[in-house]
């Protein structure tokens, strides 16, 4: 598998590692269909994203369309407890933002976006993240966040279509 530093320095994926990396993709579908209970499934899906896309952190977020707003339902996050009783409405911060637009985000330097907002509790670093809307037949479902903590910590464009 090619390393972050690698890509950040322009070298292109192998053939090879693409195709490891459908695999993994692969394998998380079959996770997908076969898993009835929702935190094994978040847990294979975020082991499993932790391979394809190394990160320091990932939230996931349910939607409620009818509130417009995000409940976070996963956290792999030293602040979990914080993160697990926040909620966000769609347009509110990047996430928000990623929801209502229908958008995915990658923000490099997240912590000096305009749009930034941080759960109470939690601080304000330097990190990068991408915030993916999940959106089934039309509909928002809710969103993935990974991140990476730290000035030089950057997401690819690569990274993001992937996410």
């Amino acid at each position: 598998m090619v390393t972050t530093s690698a890509l950040a320095n322009g070298a292109q994926p192998s053939l090879a590692s693409r195709l490891d990396s459908y695999r993994r993709l692969a394998d998380i579908f079959h996770y997908v269909l076969a898993e009835q209970d929702l935190n094994p499934l978040l847990e294979r899906i975020a082991e499993a994203l932790a391979a394809l896309i190394p990160h320091d952190t990932l939230n996931v977020y349910r939607a409620d369309e009818s509130r417009r707003s995000l409940t976070a339902i996963y956290a792999r996050d030293e602040f979990a407890e914080q993160v697990l009783n926040s909620t966000c409405l769609y347009g509110q911060g990047i996430t928000g933002w990623a929801v209502e637009n229908r958008v995915p985000v990658l923000a490099n330097a997240a912590h000096l976006d305009p749009r930034v907002d941080v759960v109470p509790g939690t601080s304000l670093d330097p990190e990068s993240f991408l915030s993916i809307p999940l959106i089934a037949r039309g509909s928002v479902q809710g969103a993935l966040n990974i991140y990476r903590q730290g000035e030089d910590a950057l997401f690819t464009e690569e990274e993001l279509d992937l996410a």
